[in-house]
């Protein structure tokens, strides 16, 4: 490669990480503060997606104190693939604020290589784990796969039973159409799990909760409820029509907290999205300095 074309191609990235600072910036300036526990962040912090948004020379842990500046939560997407990664678990509590949460996912060894069935020494191996982060766990998400629909509904219900709902908190996210309409407000109604809801089969105006309690996910690849988002604008409106759908459940005193998380893929980097929803919530984004 010439020296002409890494110096273009160097210039063109400048470009898009100075694109992403400022549109953080703009999506994020607000002022007041919400009543509602919000919070918002992104799947993980330190992906390459966000190498943009650090000081150079910043380790994971070093990046995780960078992040957790600015956002309050962050949705570890890790732990699906296995628990090494939660290894160096204390650095990470010595270098977070005391209001910082951490949402752990579920094993995928759980969730969807057994369904949730015959997986008890799987389960208390990743509660064991989760309970190191004492107060900053924030709920665990529990994602059933696509396929785990309503003829496993008998496996979920033996699960629920499993968990020490009186110790943490459980956010389930149910994919199967069926399952959710003919099982879920059922076990809702026996145990006191958030359910989770996804731009992937739901719209702003079905949101769902339970007592008070909501749990959003929007993942990718840019995708919204009715297709792809293609443009910016497509973006900003579904954005503020998710915001809309919020603030009525704050309104009706319907919505005591909110975890909400966006994906890397959804449309660009995830804290883009976190710091737009933010803002349409009067929960505005403290950026460190060394952004600017």
């Amino acid at each position: 490669m010439s020296s002409t074309e890494t110096g273009a191609r160097r210039k063109a990235k400048a470009s898009v990480e100075q694109t992403y600072r400022q549109t953080i910036i703009e999506v994020a300036q607000a002022s007041d503060s919400a009543q509602t526990e919000l919070l918002i962040g992104s799947h993980g912090w330190s992906s390459t997606q966000l190498n943009w948004m650090y000081p150079k020379g910043l380790n994971p842990v070093g990046k995780l104190q960078f992040y957790s500046q600015m956002f309050n939560a962050v949705e570890v997407d890790q732990t699906f693939y296995g628990l090494d990664c939660l290894e160096p678990y204390r650095s990470w509590l010595e270098v977070v604020p005391p209001h910082f949460r951490f949402s752990l996912k579920t094993p995928r060894v759980i969730t969807h290589e057994k369904r949730l069935h015959n997986a008890d020494a799987e389960l208390n191996e990743f509660l064991a784990a989760a309970r190191k982060f004492g107060d900053h766990l924030g709920p665990i998400l529990v994602q059933l796969s696509p396929k785990f629909t309503v003829e496993y509904a008998e496996w979920l219900r033996v699960f629920l039973k499993k968990l020490p709902f009186g110790e943490m908190e459980f956010a389930i996210e149910v994919r199967d159409h069926f399952l959710w309409s003919e099982e879920v407000p059922y076990l809702m109604e026996k145990h006191p799990f958030i359910p989770v809801t996804t731009n992937l089969v739901s719209s702003p105006q079905r949101l769902r909760s339970s007592n008070g309690r909501a749990y959003i996910r929007w993942l990718g690849p840019r995708m919204d409820f009715e297709g792809p988002l293609k443009t910016p604008e497509q973006f900003y409106e579904e954005s503020f029509a998710w915001s809309e759908s919020i603030r009525d459940m704050q309104s009706d005193g319907a919505l005591k907290s909110l975890s909400a998380f966006v994906d890397h893929e959804y449309f660009g980097p995830g804290v883009i999205g976190a710091a737009r929803l933010r803002k349409l919530l009067d929960d505005p984004v403290q950026f460190p300095g060394a952004l600017f």
